[in-house]
């Protein structure tokens, strides 16, 4: 039962992530997001032996997840740039 309401609001997040950011990074963190908090989990629990290189890697990922959600956007990013009437496709057409 917990799997699934978590599912459902980690999706409902995704979604709703995908409306303010690029999908690349809203996956990239949701992604990352879900491989650390299982592992900790993992650990927390006695499932899965703890140590300092693992809490190491896992505060990396962390630490790349926050960079890519700070990173600035690139040209790509915001889309294509805005044709004019006059662009390529009208500028050598006979009339």
């Amino acid at each position: 039962m917990v799997f699934f309401i978590a599912l459902a609001l980690s999706m409902i997040g995704l979604s709703r992530a995908v409306k303010h950011i690029p999908m690349g990074v809203a996956y990239s963190v949701w992604t990352g997001t879900g491989a650390a908090l299982t592992v900790a989990w993992s650990m927390a629990t006695g499932g899965e032996a703890a140590s300092t290189l693992k809490a190491l890697f896992l505060v990396g990922i962390i630490g790349f997840i926050a960079g890519l959600k700070l990173s600035e956007p690139s040209p790509t990013e915001n889309g294509p740039a805005p044709r004019s009437p006059e662009g390529p496709d009208n500028a050598a057409a006979p009339k």
